[in-house]
């Protein structure tokens, strides 16, 4: 990471330490439009399929009823 980008993410992570001071509902109306503007510059960097695989196996839940 370049300086300048770890400083804009100091910058960042200070700024949400400080949100995180104020009451819920200012909180989470500041959240809120941080997520929406994210989602709308790169929906891809903040969606599910950006996770990484599975850090456990996964089970078919089907598999549980009727005592299979």
């Amino acid at each position: 990471m370049t300086s300048r980008a770890a400083a804009i993410g100091e910058l960042i992570r200070t700024t949400l330490a400080a949100a995180d001071q104020l009451d819920t509902v200012e909180r989470d109306a500041i959240y809120t439009v941080l997520v929406a503007d994210l989602r709308s510059r790169r929906p891809e960097a903040v969606s599910p399929m950006t996770l990484g695989p599975p850090t456990e196996p996964i089970r078919d839940p089907r598999g549980l009823r009727g005592g299979r």
